[in-house]
Order: structure tokens, then sequence, then C-alpha cells
């Protein structure tokens, strides 16, 4: 009995203990979600990915985040693929990626959410693929050269540094029996000490005599880390550079399942007019085209003397194309084949980054305050599914206005098929209050189902307007066909704080050029406009019929109705050629008796609105027959002129009687007519009519003499 009241006593202070600790956990459990209740209320999450300029992911790179107070707030190493990821606090960020041999990289962001999620792709700000630049540069503007073997061939380039000093080593790898220094200004160097800033020198090449194939040149630059350029060198006896080709972007870099752009200039600074056909050299697999401003592909390309043409190439990857760099090249070439002139063309191609991506041709812009700026945004949908993406903007300053447009409808979600691209306008209206500085404005973008995201980083500055009247054109510089008119949008605004009438005029054009400014068809000379409102025109100029090509000037002007507020642009005009032959034959039937000649006249007119250079006839006869033209050939037709050409065909003697046809054609330098045919109906001779008949007589004389002699007897 006294056994089991002990039992009991101890069960009781057991269940005590028991009910004590999980009331002490509780307890515990509740403070720990009052503390990371309070965490989840003040801090969110920002991450991205490190690279290189190559594209390769750098890791150990350390990510340090700031406050807007300067204060502390985290760090993380990026790990093997370059990711890192913060915990900020919520509010204005400094941050702030440092790695050995590499330029600190320094960027301001703003977190709009203060929450700490599990899955990054839930994160309110995706900084994506950052570059970091080396701290040790390496550039140049010429990456190939032409050389005569027996020559010395220069390429200049700048070494530079940017943050820490680099003790710099030079080595150049070259072909056999091909001589190699690096040069200062005054002697041969291997090493120099640059603290900051950069500095100018040159390689030079000796190409032996015997060099016949295109070679590479590595020159390296060995600091905290390298840096590497390649200079190709062709071995030329003999190259006629009037021909010159050239582009502004030697280098470009784009993702996979993109087609790439090179802009071209093509110049002729020879004496004579070329004609030349225009070839892409590339990789199995990859196609190019020589498009116009207009989207036209060209095959090949007649420049006069003096002129030039600006063309783009592009270059279209296949599908199973390989992340790493690759050499392009175009080429300038006769009729006859002889290579008038080339230019190598480097492009990387890197990895797509995620499913969707928000991009803008620009990424930091300078505008006035009070006006309204337009900037176009592409979204690409990188996935295998249709998407309706939601987009929205974050950070906005206050009192800043911010729609996204398609055409003249605002929207804040778009449908985009897989693999395709959509195109918006973000349209933002600073205040005419705000201060001068610098502001970032966050696009965010965000499939239906939340699992796909991209976010933009526009940088807007802001100045103080220097005029309340301005005059936009969405294109300054076009490339038409003679004879076409041209039309330049122009959008007139008045930043005034008052309304206005605004007065038109052509201040400058090329002469017996017409220029008038239409709205919806109408001509217009002056208008009222409301203060901050704009009106939308066309500038129509229609140049005269027999205008040469070129390029031209048009300098136009908004001036308000007081002439104490004004506005002016220039615009330019290239003028290329517009060719048409038309050819007529004086009959398109004849007879000619076998042996004689068929004379007929052509009469080739030029029904374009440029000359025609070196003008002939081809005709093609049948065979043995010979034909002539007069004259063999016309050096230039101007339009709506006409030339005319007698052409003579004489006929063997041996010719069949029938039917024949002779085709000809008409060509020129620029262009070439469409076939004519002139049927020939082939006649033995009448002669031989006669001395059949003659022969007929004779015999039959001969037969009433024989008749006669034979009776008698």
């Amino acid at each position: 009995m006294v056994t089991q009241e002990i039992v009991g006593e101890c069960e009781m202070r057991e269940s005590v203990k028991i009910r004590s600790i999980i009331l002490l956990s509780i307890i515990l459990l509740s403070s720990m979600l009052i503390i990371v209740g309070a965490q989840a209320s003040d801090l969110g999450n920002v991450h991205g990915t490190v690279v290189d300029e190559n594209g390769s992911p750098l890791s150990d790179v350390k990510v340090t985040g700031y406050s807007s107070t300067g204060s502390f707030d985290s760090t993380d190493y990026t790990d093997g693929d370059g990711y890192f990821r913060l915990a900020l606090y919520k509010g204005r960020n400094e941050i702030y990626l440092e790695k050995e041999g590499y330029v600190t990289g320094h960027y301001s962001i703003t977190l709009p959410h203060s929450v700490l999620y599990t899955d990054d792709y839930q994160d309110p700000v995706k900084m994506g693929e950052i570059i970091l630049e080396q701290n040790l540069g390496l550039t140049t503007s010429v990456l190939s050269r032409v050389v005569t073997p027996g020559e010395t061939a220069s390429f200049s380039f700048t070494v530079s540094v940017d943050d820490e000093p680099e003790e710099i080593e030079f080595h150049v790898n070259s072909p056999e029996g091909w001589d190699t220094r690096v040069l200062d200004s005054s002697s041969e160097i291997r090493t120099i000490m640059l603290n900051s800033g950069s500095v100018s020198l040159t390689l030079e090449v000796y190409v032996p005599e015997t060099a016949v194939e295109t070679e590479t040149v590595s020159l390296t630059v060995v600091g905290t880390l390298n840096s590497t350029l390649r200079f190709t060198i062709l071995p030329y006896q003999i190259l006629d550079r009037d021909i010159q080709m050239a582009s502004t972007y030697p280098y470009v870099s784009e993702e996979l399942g993109r087609t790439i752009s090179f802009p071209l200039t093509i110049s002729n600074e020879g004496e004579a007019d070329e004609t030349v056909d225009l070839l892409g050299a590339v990789p199995e697999g990859w196609t190019t085209r020589f498009i116009t401003s207009g989207g036209t592909e060209v095959l090949s390309l007649f420049l006069e003397s003096g002129d030039s043409e600006t063309l783009t190439l592009e270059v279209v990857p296949p599908e199973d194309a390989s992340v790493g760099e690759y050499l392009v090249k175009a080429q300038a070439v006769s009729d006859e084949g002889i290579l008038r002139d080339y230019i190598d063309l480097r492009l990387r191609l890197s990895e797509a980054e995620g499913e969707v991506k928000v991009l803008s041709s620009y990424t930091d812009v300078t505008v006035e305050a009070g006006n309204l700026f337009e900037n176009p945004l592409t979204i690409w949908n990188k996935g295998d599914e249709d998407e309706l993406f939601l987009i929205t903007v974050m950070s906005v300053p206050a009192g800043w206005e911010t729609a996204f447009k398609s055409g003249d409808i605002e929207i804040s979600s778009l449908l985009v098929p897989a693999g395709s691209s959509a195109g918006l306008t973000f349209e933002v209206t600073p205040p005419e209050d705000s201060e001068e500085g610098s502001y970032n404005l966050i696009v965010f973008l965000e499939s239906e189902s939340g699992r796909v995201t991209d976010t933009l980083i526009l940088g807007v500055d802001i100045r103080e307007a220097t005029s309340d009247v301005e005059i936009v054109s969405t294109f300054t510089d076009l490339t038409v066909k003679a004879g076409s008119v041209i039309k330049y949008p122009l959008r007139i605004s008045n930043k005034g704080k008052k309304d206005d009438q605004l007065r038109m005029k052509v201040v400058s054009a090329p002469l017996n050029w017409d220029a008038v400014f239409t709205s919806d068809g109408n001509t217009v000379s002056s208008f009222y406009i409301a203060a901050g409102d704009y009106l939308s025109l066309n500038l129509e100029v229609d140049p005269p019929s027999n205008v040469e090509t070129g390029e031209y000037s048009i300098v136009i002007q908004a001036e308000s109705k007081d002439g104490t507020l004004s506005d002016e642009i220039e615009l330019s005009a290239t003028v290329t050629g517009a060719y048409e032959v038309e050819l007529t034959l004086s009959t398109l039937y004849t007879t000619i008796t076998i042996g004689d000649s068929v004379e007929f006249t052509v009469e080739v007119t030029n029904m374009g609105h440029s000359p025609l250079t070196s003008l002939y006839l081809d005709a093609a006869v049948p065979d043995d027959w010979d034909v002539t033209s007069t004259p063999s050939q016309v050096a230039s037709l101007d339009p709506r002129e006409s030339a005319r050409f007698t052409i003579v065909t004489e006929t063997p003697t041996d010719t069949v009687a029938g039917d024949y046809l002779i085709t000809v054609q008409a060509l020129s330098d620029q262009a070439e007519s469409a076939e004519a045919d002139l049927r020939v109906t082939a006649k033995a001779s009448t002669s031989w009519g006669f001395i059949g008949i003659g022969l007929a007589l004779v015999i039959l004389i001969g037969l009433v003499v024989a008749f006669t002699r034979f009776k008698r007897r």
C-alpha cells in the first residue's frame, strides 16, 4: 500500500515536470516567432549573378550591402556559378562587388518589399547578370591589317588600370619567322609599372617575304590577371584599296538564338565608279545577308566615285551553335573575282538568361524636368510556353508619372508567345519642380503564375529645362531611292507655361526640293498649341525627279508667333539610285532571204530616276548568224531619256528555210530590261526559181527538136 502511494507521488511529479517543459517550449517558440516576424517586416532579398567580360561566372566575389545611412547590412560571396543572395533592409541600399584583379562594382538599388522569401524567384529585386570588369584593360581600334610581305605592320593599343597599381609584362605569340616587338614613344619595352590611368603603345610585326596565308599574332599583358588581343594579318602582294569597308561595332556580344547585326559602311575612294559583290564568310551552318535601312537584301553594290553606303550585315547562327567567340568576314569582290577589301568582325555568343528578359535600348537617359520621355522596351519570352506577363514599375520618385503603352493604349499586362518578343513604350514624366540629379526606376516583369520574373534598372538624370519649344523627330537620317517622297515624323512640344501659336518653316533645303508640313493629309504652316501639350506632324520632302545620289541636309524651325521662342532641327537624307530600263523593238516580225542580212532598230528608255552607265544590247541569235550593234555601248543615259541602237544580222547561205527567233535585252551597270523577241522567217532566194525555169525550157526545146528529127525518118 505504501509502495503504491510512493509510485503515485512519483508519477505526479513527472507529470508536473513534463507540463513545465512544454510550457517553457511554447514560450521560447513564441519569442522566436516574434523575432522572425520583426525581421520579416524590415528585410527583403536581392540576388544576382556576377560574370567577367567574357560572360564566365566569377566565384568568391565579395558582395557587401550598406543601407542609405552608410551602415553595414550584410555580406556574401558568390558561389561557383557567380550567384549571390543578400538580405537587406527595405529602402535604398548600396551594393559593392569586390575581387582582386577586378574593378570594384557599385550599384544603388531600392527594396520596395520587406519580406524574406524562401525561394529566390520571389525576391523583389533581381539584379540579373552583373559584369565585373578587369582592373587591367587592353584595347585597340584595329584588329586586322593587309600587309605586303617584307613590310612591317603596326598596331596601336592602350593599356589601362582603373583601381590598384599593376606591374605589367608583355608577351607576344607569333608565327615562326615573324619578328615582333612592343614599343613606347622611344624604344622597345618588356615591363611597365602603371599606377592609374592608361598608356598608349605600339605592337610592330614584321611580315616575312615568304608569307602567303592569313596569320594571327597574340599580344598578352600579364598583371594580377591576364588580358589578350589577337591581331589578324593578311599578306597580299597587290590589293586595290579604292573600295574600303568599316564598322563602328566590329566586336559584339549576343545571347544564343538571337540574330547579330553589324553596321557596315562601304566607300569608293577611287576616281572611277565601281560595282562590287558583297560576301559574308561565316562558320559552316551560319547564314548572312546584307540589308539596307529599308530592309532590302543587297547582293551587289554600285558606288560612284567618292560615294559611300551604309548597310547592316545580319548574321544568323544555327540553333545548335555553342557558347564562344567566332570570326565573321565581310568581303567586297569585283566582277572579276578580285578581293577589293574586307573586314574582320568578331562576335561572342553567351547563354540565354532565364526564360524572360526585359530589354531597353536606353538604360541611362538625361531628360528635362516636366518633359515626357518615351523609352522603348522589348519583352522576350525565351521559354517553351506562351506567357501572360504583368509589368509594373517600382521605386518611383514622388510626383513622377509613369505608364506602359502599346500604341495609344495603356497596359499593365501583355501576352507573349513562346520564343517571341513584344514591344511596348515606357512613358515617364518627371514633375516640373523635380530637383536636378540622378534617379533610378525599376521595371518589374512577372508571369501570371509568378514563377518567371525579370527586372530592369533605368537611370534617369534630371536637368533644368532649356527651351519652351522643342522639335523631336523619330528618324533624323533616312535613306530613300531617287523619285521617292521622304517623310519625317515630327513631334512639336510646347514646354512653356502658357498657350502659344507656333509657325513651322523650312530654314534650308537643297535646290528645287519641295518640303511641306502635313497633319492627317492637310498642309500645315502654323497651329495653336496648349502649354505642356504637343502635336504630331509629318515633314514631306519631294526631291526633283533628276536628283543625284548622295547625302542632303534639311533644316526646319518651329517659332512662336512673336518670335521670342524657337527651336530648329537638322534632318539628313541619303538618296540612292532608282533604276528601271525599258526596251522597244521597231518590229516584232520580219522576213529575210537566206544569205542576206536583216536590219531593225531598238529603242532603250531609262524609266528610273538615276542615270544608267555602260548601257549596251545583248542579242541572242541562231548558231552561225553574225550580229552587230550600232552603237556598241552608250556611256551614260539620263532618267527619262532614250537611246536608239541599230541591229544588223546576217544569215549564212546554208541556212535552212524556216522561222527563227532573235532575243534582245538591254543591260547596264545598274539594271537590265526584260527580254524582247523578233521572229524572222528565212526564205530561199527567188533567183534559183528563174534558173530552174530556164533549165526546164532548155530541156523542153531539146525534146521538141529530137522528136521532129525522128519523125522525119
